[in-house]
């Protein structure tokens, strides 16, 4: 009994067995038959895109291959047919304005730096040694071709064509070589022929020897110190001569007069000389003076003084452009009552002598109610101005 239920368990197990084994099959069968159907459909529709796409290909170059009969009957759109994707991705920062802009426009700038001023020790350069803002230099010589020294001392505070302060180098009161700032100032550009790109030389330049040195229609002014050369401005080197027009009779090139005449108003200034000479031999408007004495009869030897600018009262031009700062100049009394030497023992024309006028020796020397006054040095003489020459005497009012 017990051998039959175990087989009949057996039996069914078995049978339950088979049954589930065939489910298994048919499911794996149902999933096999649902993944062709997907992948056949997958190749359908590929297959379909494909075709639609070869017949719009197709119909492209059809279109392509055959000429329009009649123009398009839709007129030309001046408007996109679709609108943007997107927004832009910033709105406006500012609003257009139609006012000008409130900062004019820059004007051109160059980028090229100016040279930096330099000071260069005395013993490490040579005639026309010092290059475009160096210094410290003291005449046109010590400056390359081309450059000249800038004199700070005659009240020029800035350096033209350089950058830097120059009163912060050395002692504030040095002079640098500066281009010419004008084309009429006098410049060495050469010496003795060299170099030979320069020669013949232009108006006011120089060095020159004579006149086949100069340019076509123009002389070798020949200096021996720093006289005026006509036609030209500065006081260029000294004992430099220069190339210029015979036909100009003035520094600035106009038709003023040359040095040695007169304007029409004042005399031109003319250094002679600082050499020793004779009593009452300087004329108005000339020196070196050191003494009353050295000028005419009736003159007087202005002292010039520092920053005085190169102003000699009386005289036209600059005594800075021909003569240093400590020579003097010949000029009228600039007051009436001014001390001044009318005469003397062998120059008795102008006796009797007025007030404030010499050198007298006794009253009889001097117009009515005025006396000699005999003075020790320069003693002062009431109603007069100036200090007169040292032992000399002048004309006066009696003292009370």
């Amino acid at each position: 009994m017990k051998n039959i239920m175990f087989i009949h368990a057996l039996l069914v197990w078995g049978s339950g067995m088979a049954m589930a084994s065939q489910q298994l099959r048919r499911g794996k069968q149902y999933l096999k038959n649902q993944k062709m159907q997907q992948f056949l459909r997958y190749v359908a529709t590929e297959q379909e895109a494909d075709d639609l796409l070869w017949e719009d290909i197709e119909l492209q170059a059809a279109a392509m291959s055959m000429p329009t009969v009649a123009p398009t009957t839709r007129p030309p759109t001046f408007r996109p047919t679709r609108p943007p994707t997107r927004p832009p991705s910033l709105p406006a920062t500012n609003p257009p304005t139609s006012l000008p802009a409130t900062n004019p426009p820059t004007p051109f700038q160059t980028t090229t730096r100016l040279p930096n001023l330099e000071l260069i020790p005395n013993d490490q350069f040579n005639e026309f040694g010092l290059s475009e803002c160096q210094g410290d230099c003291d005449n046109d010589e010590d400056c390359n071709f081309g450059l000249i020294c800038l004199q700070r001392n005659l009240g020029n505070k800035d350096v033209p064509g350089c950058f830097g302060d120059p009163d912060s180098i050395g002692n504030g009161s040095l002079d640098f070589c500066i281009q010419p700032q004008d084309i009429t100032t006098l410049v060495i550009v050469g010496d003795e022929g060299f170099p030979t790109s320069v020669f013949p030389l232009d108006q006011c330049h120089g060095d020159c020897d004579s006149d086949t040195d100069c340019a076509q229609g123009l002389t070798c002014f020949q200096r021996t110190r720093d006289e005026a050369v006509p036609g030209c401005t500065g006081n260029g080197a000294t004992g430099l001569d220069y190339c210029h027009n015979p036909t100009l009779s003035s520094r600035s090139g106009d038709d003023s007069p040359v040095v040695g005449t007169t304007n029409g108003t004042l005399p031109i200034l003319d250094f002679i000389g600082d050499r020793e000479m004779e009593l009452y031999s300087l004329q108005e408007c000339q020196g070196d003076c050191d003494f009353d004495s050295d000028c005419e009869l009736g003159l007087v030897c202005f002292f010039r003084s520092f920053g005085d600018g190169g102003h000699v009262p009386g005289c036209s031009g600059n005594a800075d452009g021909i003569a240093s700062r400590n020579e003097d100049f010949c000029i009228k009394p600039p007051t009436e009552n001014y001390l001044v030497i009318l005469g003397d023992d062998d120059h008795s024309e102008a006796y009797p002598l007025p007030a404030c006028a010499g050198d007298c020796d006794e009253d009889v020397d001097c117009r009515d109610n005025l006396v000699c006054v005999v003075r020790r040095n320069t003693t002062q003489i009431p109603g007069c101005e100036g200090i007169g020459e040292k032992g000399y005497d002048y004309c006066g009012e009696a003292s009370q």
